[in-house]
Formats: C-alpha cells, sequence, structure tokens
C-alpha cells in the first residue's frame, strides 16, 4: 500500500464577549488521504472501500494531530491500542468531508482524500478518556530512578544593535590618533660685519727744468675701505598626525558600499524556573523517572548548612551572560550527594521575546536549554550527557506564546535526557 499524503491546517477564530480564558477557540483542520485495497471496482463494492478507507483516513488525521505541541506530553506513552483507539474516536471528535476519490483499476486500490473538521478541546477529552480508560502502569516511586535538576532562567530584557565592523575600528583609530598636532617655524634674522682694509699707493714723479736747479718731487696715498653684510637664517621642523574625528569619519566612509554585518549587546534579567520545572516533571513522570528540584531539596535538612541558596543563584546569574561558575556547580553537587542522589540534571535556559512572527506580526517567543546530567555515584562527577534543545512559539497574546515556547523546550528537554539515560543503561 502507498504512503499516505498528510497535511495539516490551523486556524484561530477570536469569539467576543467571553472571558479572557476563553478569548480564543483553537480549531484544528486536518486534510489527509486513506487508500484501501478494493475487490472490484462495482458499486457495492466501492461503497465498502470507501468506509474502510474513511478509518485509514482517520488514523493518518490522529497521526498529524498528536504531533501538536499542545498534546505532547499527554501522548508521549501511549500504547498501540491507545493510539488506534485515538484514531476511531475523532469519528466522534471531528466532522469529515470527502473532497475526492479515485481508484486504480490496475491495482484495484481506492483513494480518498477527507477533511477532518475538530474543536482541539474536544480532541482533548477524547484522549483524558482514553488514558483513564487504559492508564499503563507504573511503577512506584521507591523503584523508580530519581535525579535532581536545577536551571537558571533566564529572560532577554533589551537588546542594543550596532555594526561590529565599524565599531571596533573606530575604537582602535582613536585610540592610535591621541598624538597632538605640532609645527614650529622659527626665523633668525642677524647682521654679520666684515671690515677689509686694503692700502692703495699711487706715485708719481714731476720735475721741471733740464740741468742745475731743476727739481724733482715724489708722494704716496694709502686708504682703506670697509664694507657690512647682513646675512638672514631660516629653520622650519614639522610633525603631523590624524586626529580622532578625521579618522571616525573616514571609518565611516570606509564602511559605505559593503555589506554591514549587525552585532547586538543584550541584557538579561532573571525570572522563575517553576514553568520550565513543571513541563520537566511531567516529561519525566511520564517517562517514568522521578525527578526533584534543587529548590525542594535545598529546603530539607540532609543538605546542611552551607548548601547554596537556589534564589540567590538565580539572581546572580540570571541578570548576566553568565554561565553557572565552577564553583556553584561543585557546591551544588556536594549538596545533591549529601542527600543520596546520584544524578543530577544541570543548566540554564534562555527566553529571547525580542522577536515577531514574519508571516502573522504576532509575537514570537524562542527558548533555548542547555543543560548536562551528572552521575554522581563516583568520588568525581562524571558527564553522562551535554545537550541543547529550542522551542519556539507565536501566539496574538504574547503570554500564551512565552508559556508554549517554555513548555515546547522543556518537553524536548526531558525527552532527550530519558533518551540519554536509556543508552547509557541507567535507565
Amino acid at each position: 500500500m502507498r504512503q499516505p499524503i498528510l497535511a495539516l491546517s490551523v486556524s484561530f477564530f477570536a469569539l467576543t464577549g467571553v472571558s479572557q480564558a476563553l478569548a480564543q477557540t483553537e480549531t484544528v483542520q486536518v486534510v489527509v488521504i486513506g487508500e484501501t485495497p478494493v475487490e472490484s471496482t462495482g458499486g457495492k463494492a466501492l461503497i465498502e472501500g470507501l468506509e474502510r478507507a474513511k478509518g485509514e483516513a482517520r488514523r493518518n488525521a490522529w497521526r498529524v494531530i498528536k504531533a501538536r505541541p499542545d498534546l505532547a506530553n499527554k501522548v508521549r506513552n501511549l500504547t498501540v491500542q491507545q493510539n488506534a483507539q485515538m484514531g476511531d474516536n475523532l469519528a466522534d471528535a471531528c466532522q469529515a468531508v470527502l473532497i475526492n476519490q479515485s481508484v486504480d483499476k490496475t491495482l484495484k486500490v481506492l483513494s480518498a482524500r477527507y477533511r477532518f473538521d475538530c474543536n482541539q478541546q474536544d480532541i482533548i477529552v477524547s484522549l483524558d478518556n482514553t488514558i483513564r480508560a487504559q492508564s499503563p502502569s507504573v511503577a512506584p516511586a521507591a523503584s523508580r530512578l530519581k535525579l535532581v535538576s536545577f536551571f537558571v532562567v533566564k529572560e532577554i530584557a533589551s537588546t542594543t544593535n550596532y555594526d561590529a565592523d565599524v565599531d571596533r575600528r573606530a575604537r582602535a583609530v582613536v585610540a592610535a590618533g591621541t598624538t597632538n598636532t605640532s609645527r614650529t617655524e622659527d626665523e633668525f634674522k642677524g647682521d654679520v660685519k666684515a671690515r677689509t682694509t686694503a692700502d692703495v699707493k699711487d706715485k708719481s714723479r714731476e720735475g721741471y727744468g733740464d740741468g742745475a736747479g731743476a727739481t724733482n718731487s715724489t708722494y704716496s696715498e694709502s686708504g682703506q675701505v670697509t664694507s657690512r653684510a647682513q646675512v638672514k637664517g631660516r629653520t622650519k621642523s614639522e610633525s603631523t598626525s590624524s586626529s580622532a574625528t578625521a579618522v571616525a569619519a573616514e571609518a565611516a566612509q570606509q564602511s559605505s558600499g559593503r555589506v554591514v554585518t549587525r552585532s547586538a549587546d543584550f541584557t538579561y534579567r532573571s525570572i522563575s524556573p517553576e514553568d520550565l520545572n513543571a513541563d520537566l516533571t511531567d516529561a519525566f513522570r511520564n517517562g517514568g523517572v522521578k525527578i526533584v528540584h534543587y529548590t525542594t531539596v535545598s529546603a530539607d535538612t540532609c543538605v546542611g548548612t552551607n548548601a547554596p541558596d537556589p534564589d540567590k543563584l538565580s539572581k546572580a546569574f540570571g541578570n548576566s551572560a553568565e554561565d553557572l561558575s565552577s564553583t556553584a556547580i561543585n557546591n551544588i553537587v556536594s549538596a545533591v550527594r549529601k542527600c543520596g542522589f546520584s544524578y543530577l540534571l544541570i543548566g540554564d535556559a534562555t527566553v529571547d521575546g525580542t522577536a515577531t512572527d514574519q508571516v502573522t506580526g504576532s509575537p514570537k517567543y524562542t527558548v533555548t536549554v542547555r543543560a548536562k546530567v551528572l552521575d554522581l555515584s563516583d568520588r568525581f562527577a562524571d558527564t553522562l550527557a551535554t545537550l541543547q534543545k529550542d522551542g519556539a512559539a507565536s501566539n496574538p497574546t504574547a503570554s500564551k506564546a512565552r508559556a508554549d515556547a517554555i513548555s515546547l523546550a522543556s518537553q524536548r528537554t526531558g525527552e532527550e535526557v530519558l533518551n540519554r539515560l536509556t543508552a547509557a543503561g541507567v535507565r
């Protein structure tokens, strides 16, 4: 038989004039195909085949519906018989409408497409009745595996976006551009006197007459010449460096025309871990494991007087991006060991409600849970598993989206921890 084709669509209808708790009724609409072999293509065989195809379509519809996050906790440990019973119960909880049908005469297979219109509350009531009627046996608490859990839950309070490249470059250049610009120019003026003396002699001879009584005369002349010269001198030295303002402008100009990488600074606030703990408790209980939260253990006298306070730890590490310190983890391990527990589930969860759904525009919450499972049976704790699970949900009501995201993330965390414990041979 060919694999059925499944499709799911969910719509929300707002009701007015009712209380806030009943402000919305969720209608689930599922379109599936049911296939069944037929003996012939005659009228009677076709009618009988169509009824069998409708039953197969109901079971296919239940496979789609039970995957919804709202029902994940309830249906996790249903038996094969209970799942088959829920598929049959959709005949009462949902209205089936035949869309089209076709018959493969060669293979003698009837294929019929149905649309199931259901009210989620009716499905939950039918599911609860099925679970109560065929409740699976649960081992007594004394024989079940027990572990302690501790989580710090923090929520993003605000974000600041910036361009990491430009900001980092500007800081580096401003630090390097602190040298002041200096420029000096000196001009020296002075008079230099140079004295030069030169003797000039001029001799001449005069004579009168010839013979006796004649007179001859000679003379000489000497003089000094003095000269003065002015000399001017100039020296110039200068050193330059970029100013911080000019560098910042240059960095901004260089960033234009490229892909800008955005980064964000986050501020956090600590919130109560009760919602996360409640969903974890449900997930582990369905898996046959008893989970005790550290808030309960810390109130017992078995931990001694030096056990760390869970509220103080939540405030210390929930208001910042820092992870739990090694000292805090070791103190929690020591306190849990004193009370006789062999396994510890410890980690943190981050709730992000800063986004919106791109399709509907409704508030969208994303929850990221990081955790590790420690085996405390030895002197030094052994890490059995490290894991990270996410959950996201959107809803016109922000509180509903937040609760759904936390529930989904905690369910996935519980399921993964149970799988890791099974793989390690612990359960």
